[in-house]
């Protein structure tokens, strides 16, 4: 490692790395992205650092990692998010995904997606409990897709996504390509994302670009950067 001109360890789990670059000369960059429980689970190695050498430099995603940071390793650590590449989204994918929502009722006045695994660190049971108080007359105006992404998934956060399908117009996509998941969120009334912890969800950004507002829980790092009028769409 000594051998290179600059080091980039990136995610909080590469902290050997990083002490292995203690007191060298080699500059290194430590990029954190990750949330508390993260923080949590190193706890016992991040108290038996008692500050970082020089050539040692901190760069955390989001100011909610920035604070983790501050808070774990009373170091303060400088903000650099990461590039989210644009999407360009044709005519025919919209198209799809227009109709893809049509199917499940052209009647819907409201389209919501989410998307992420469905875990308890996603937070889509706190989305299905607050769907669940809305008044009877709303489920034929509702329509929900999830795109679920990966087979990380909590059975209690299952079954209460599944049962949403009871009485609300749902559907859920285990996998879906990008692009057709970002013409599906383009043509959505908005993007909901209900973690318990997000430094920095790059789903939002993606909505955001495609002209679509993203209700967000507090835990999201990426609502430091909304503006006053879509810092409404944020709740703790």
């Amino acid at each position: 490692l000594e051998k290179y001109d600059l080091v980039v360890a990136n995610t909080l789990i590469t902290i050997p790395f990083v002490l292995m670059m203690h007191d060298t000369n080699v500059p290194t960059l430590w990029w954190i992205h990750e949330g508390r429980s993260f923080f949590e689970k190193y706890k016992k190695v991040l108290s038996g650092i008692k500050g970082l050498s020089s050539n040692i430099r901190i760069l955390s995603v989001s100011p909610s990692v920035k604070s983790l940071v501050k808070e774990y390793l009373d170091i303060d650590s400088n903000l650099i998010p990461f590039a989210v590449p644009e999407v360009t989204i044709t005519d025919e994918q919209r198209k799809e995904a227009a109709d893809m929502w049509n199917s499940l009722s052209s009647q819907s006045s409201l389209r919501l997606i989410l998307v992420g695994p469905l875990s308890f660190m996603k937070g889509q049971d706190i989305f299905a409990d607050a769907v669940n108080e809305l008044p009877e007359d709303m489920a034929d105006k509702l329509s929900i897709i999830f795109c679920c992404g990966s087979n990380q998934y909590n059975e209690e956060v299952v079954k209460k996504v599944n049962a949403l399908s009871e009485q609300f117009h749902v559907k859920i996509f285990d996998s879906l390509p990008h692009e057709q998941m970002i013409a599906l969120i383009s043509t959505a009334d908005f993007l909901v994302v209900n973690s318990r912890q997000e430094p920095m969800p790059t789903v939002a950004a993606e909505a955001w670009m495609a002209g679509t507002p993203a209700i967000l829980t507090d835990a999201c790092g990426i609502g430091y950067y909304a503006d006053k009028e879509m810092a409404k769409l944020i709740y703790n």
